[in-house]
């Protein structure tokens, strides 16, 4: 028989303490081992920026409260010793919401891009070319005896159509450009990314967009195989991305201003070790550290945890408990010496310049650290606000904007209720000296027919005639609580600048009933909305789509589609009215449609006309219209079938 011997607690207790003693030293021997000063150095500008942020970090919980529509705890803390109603009227929301969809709607426009490429300069001819053509002149003019104003008239004539040619060529140059940036975008998920970037826009004081990157992931592909069966495989391709970035998870230097230019900051990420596994064959990472991260992982775990993370699910309704499966890291971006690129390990760099770089970090282990690509030189994060504050990072929030609108309309609200359920019905008063004391127990349960019994030793029964029992009916605040309410949330649309009738409602008053008053109006109200949209304009759709254009012009293998072009962003001008447009186009379209505007134009130039209304509508361009080319073969074929006929004619009428 084998003896079972129970283990003691504190046996217990020190084989725990032990082992968690020797996890500790396993990992401070690593850390000390393997950690460099580059990893260290990024560490202790998180601590700063982490330190600046957090006052900061009320205002990003204070618009999420205001929008998921919850009070803060020091708030549910009065409410509640107050016994008062926790009614929350969400106007914020609804502000909000109606915000980022009239947003959405301007930057996706049916058929249309929200940004244009242009030539960058003017087109020029060659001045050999200019030289030869003067020759041609001089040439004619001493073979022909041709006046020289004719002459050089004939020149300039040639000049002309020269530069007509190069303008056609350069527009052509732009719309390939256009085309291949668009699908860049959209593999890179933008449609999906920037909708969630407009919903931080309409929320917080700053939204935050990371730029291109590119990663590589597996793609699952169809073949034939050599039974002609399609079968299924993958494969690794190198992918482009576009990331909104929380604003909880995103760390500004504390100098920074109105630009990232020539300051560093830091974003949190959270990995699984599926990702760091993947990314140990990838180029520009580092596969010691990432072998030292993962091996620290399944030690100890690599957790940076955030008390902001935690208050931000707890207003989200989010489980935080999974996140102990995910690895934390941190990515730096900013300018960096040389020497300390060098001491690292990185080839190429001079320990006396400064270099634009991107390091990761997860525990005390650098993983990537590379010098960025881009000639600009800038970080590969744009942000936008709602409001901008003159040389601030954050601007103000739409939910600060309306704060105390907000807040006196929940004020009103709660009133409102407790002030209903005291008017709702008849109160009581009881002169229990009066009643049975059997009755006492109950007095406060009424309903009809009931009966109460006197007391009748009861001293004031005797000496008072008057009742044991009365009613009497608060009065209602009702209306002065409602009006209270309505005047406040109409000034919520004046500090916004968002009426209701702009979003929708029916609630229009005065100019607002005729139609050509709500357009005057609906004119008037977008002024907030374009100013938003020109800040989204400046400073993330133009520098992100130059930045596209500068990696296809160093790194794209289609010649056909380069040149000097410059970016414009359209959301603050065309696509504005792009309503109105579209009915102008459409106008045009139906007025031009006659024998003497058809000569003017031509067959090409309505057809280009076509292309542009038929992009308004979604429809299938390249499926109805043809191309000019083939619209040029057509009319050969419509000149060489005439002057057939025509020959046809002639040697019937000579025969």
């Amino acid at each position: 028989m084998i003896e079972q011997r129970l283990t003691p607690a504190s046996e217990i207790i020190a084989n725990e303490s032990a082992r968690h003693a020797a996890i500790k030293q396993i990992r401070e021997i690593s850390v000390r081992n393997h950690e460099d000063s580059l990893a260290g150095f990024i560490r202790s500008q998180w601590t700063v920026a982490r330190e600046h942020r957090r006052t900061f970090t009320y205002r990003f919980e204070d618009c999420l409260r205001r929008r998921s529509g919850i009070y803060s705890s020091e708030m549910k803390a009065k409410l509640e010793s107050a016994r008062s109603s926790e009614i929350f009227m969400r106007i914020t929301s609804s502000k909000c919401k109606a915000a980022k969809t009239w947003l959405a709607d301007l930057f996706e426009p049916a058929g249309d891009k929200p940004f244009t490429f242009q030539p960058a300069n003017y087109p020029e001819i060659n001045p050999e070319l200019e030289q030869a053509l003067m020759k041609e002149a001089e040439k004619a003019l001493q073979q022909s005896q041709m006046p020289e104003a004719k002459a050089f008239a004939m020149v300039d004539e040639v000049k002309n159509k020269v530069l007509d040619d190069l303008k056609q060529k350069s527009k052509q140059l732009a719309e390939k450009m256009e085309d291949r940036v668009e699908d860049i975008l959209t593999e890179a998920n933008w449609r999906n990314e920037f909708d969630d970037f407009l919903d931080d826009v309409v929320t917080y004081p700053v939204a935050i967009m990371a730029g291109l990157e590119y990663r590589n992931e597996k793609e699952l592909s169809w073949g034939e195989n050599e039974f002609g069966q399609w079968v299924p495989s993958y494969k690794d391709r190198v992918k482009p991305k576009v990331r909104r970035v929380s604003p909880f998870r995103f760390y500004p230097s504390p100098s920074v201003t109105t630009s990232l230019r020539g300051h560093y900051c830091i974003e949190h990420i959270t990995y699984t070790r599926q990702d760091l596994v993947s990314m140990k064959e990838m180029a520009g990472y580092n596969s010691r550290g990432i072998a030292m991260a993962l091996t620290q992982y399944s030690i100890t775990g690599l957790n940076e945890w955030l008390w902001e993370d935690e208050e931000q699910d707890i207003i989200n309704r989010y489980n935080s408990q999974g996140k102990r499966e995910t690895i934390d890291a941190l990515k730096w971006s900013g300018s960096i010496n040389g020497q300390r690129l060098s001491e690292f390990g990185l080839s190429g760099v001079k320990d006396n310049e400064e270099y634009q770089a991107e390091i990761e970090i997860v525990g005390g282990f650098v993983i990537r650290a590379a010098i960025s690509p881009d000639p600009d030189g800038s970080p590969n994060y744009y942000f936008s606000h709602w409001s901008s504050v003159p040389g601030s990072f954050y601007g103000d929030a739409l939910p600060e904007l309306m704060a105390d609108t907000q807040d006196i309309c929940n004020a009103s609200a709660r009133a409102l209720v407790e002030n209903m359920e005291m008017s709702s019905g008849p109160m009581v008063w009881v002169d229990a000296s009066k009643l049975d004391p059997a009755d006492l127990a109950t007095a406060h349960i009424i309903h009809a027919r009931k009966v109460y019994r006197a007391n009748p030793d009861s001293e004031n029964q005797i000496n008072n005639a008057g009742a044991a029992i009365q009613f009497f009916q608060p009065s209602s605040n009702a209306h002065e609580l409602m009006s209270i309410y309505e005047k406040f949330s109409a000034i919520a649309d004046e500090v916004t600048g968002l009426p209701k009738f702009a979003v929708g409602s029916d609630q229009g008053a005065g100019a607002a009933r005729t139609a050509s008053g709500l357009s005057m109006l609906m004119n008037a109200s977008s002024k907030t909305i374009k100013h938003v949209v020109r800040s989204i304009d400046i400073n993330l759709i133009e520098p992100l789509i130059k930045k596209i254009y500068d990696h296809e012009m160093m790194y794209g293998e289609d010649d056909s589609i380069k040149g000097d072009l410059r970016v414009k962003a359209r959301g603050s001008q065309s696509l504005i009215h792009k309503e109105q447009m579209m009915l102008r186009q459409q106008e045009f379209l139906a007025q031009t449609g006659n024998p003497i505007d058809m000569q003017i134009m031509g067959v090409e130039g309505r057809a280009e006309l076509l292309k542009g209304v038929a992009k308004t509508t979604e429809i299938p361009v390249d499926r109805i219209i043809p191309s000019k080319e083939e619209l040029q073969r057509r009319t050969e074929q419509m000149a060489q079938a005439e002057q057939q006929e025509l020959m046809a004619l002639e040697q019937r009428a000579a025969a």
